[in-house]
């Protein structure tokens, strides 16, 4: 039972962010079929590329966040996590400044993609007003660092009580599911999460261990 209240908790969460995407979609092909105007048609069919790209770059990035693809071995590039993370902030207001620099390359495994994309997730949650979200990955893998700055900036209490792991699952709701789903990763992975949610204006979060660079 809990297997299947955390899927649909983690649907809920899904359909709920593309509701708006998707519905933006459907209101401009409904335009288009009325409109017999030029200009009216036009700014229909920008609507329609500017809703279907918005929502194709959210389940990218909800792919990598909770999806897995590919079984419990599947290993992602650092480069794609870094362009569906970018993509999926893109036009919001919170904007992203995560330079991986060499790393692109660098293929590390889901479950830590997971991870990494799931606190930036929440880090998006601490700036309800908007602001900017710095990311900092260490190259030897030994944990990353997510500074998220802007007016009021501060995680509320229940994604706290989620993310350190005080929340039974069966008192989650289909926004509090994704830090406790953050938290399960990480105990998968080995690694832990500390966040300093005390500074004016910021919010730091921290995880590692994360994985192994071979030699």
């Amino acid at each position: 039972m809990s297997d299947f209240l955390l899927a649909a908790l983690i649907s809920s969460r899904i359909c709920h962010d593309l509701t708006g995407p998707v519905g933006a979609v459907s209101n401009g092909v409904e335009l288009l079929g009325e409109e017999s105007d030029l200009s009216m048609r036009e700014q229909s069919l920008e609507l329609l590329a500017f809703s279907a790209a918005e929502t194709s770059r959210r389940l990218q990035f909800y792919r990598l966040c909770f999806g897995a693809a590919g079984g419990p071995d599947a290993v992602t590039s650092l480069g794609e996590a870094q362009r569906a993370a970018a993509g999926f902030f893109e036009g919001r207001k919170q904007d992203l400044n995560w330079p991986v620099g060499h790393m692109e390359a660098l293929r590390i495994p889901q479950s830590v993609v997971q991870l990494v994309l799931n606190l930036i997730l929440l880090a998006g949650e601490a700036l309800p007003r908007g602001g900017q979200i710095e990311v900092e990955l260490a190259a030897d893998g030994t944990g990353i660092s997510i500074q998220a700055s802007g007016r009021n900036a501060a995680l509320r209490e229940d994604d706290l009580a989620a993310l350190s792991g005080q929340t039974k699952l069966e008192s989650l709701d289909s926004r509090t599911v994704q830090p406790w789903f953050s938290a399960s990763v990480a105990r998968e992975i080995g690694a832990e999460i500390s966040v300093d949610n005390s500074k004016n204006e910021q919010v730091f979060l921290q995880a590692g261990p994360l994985f192994k660079v071979s030699d």
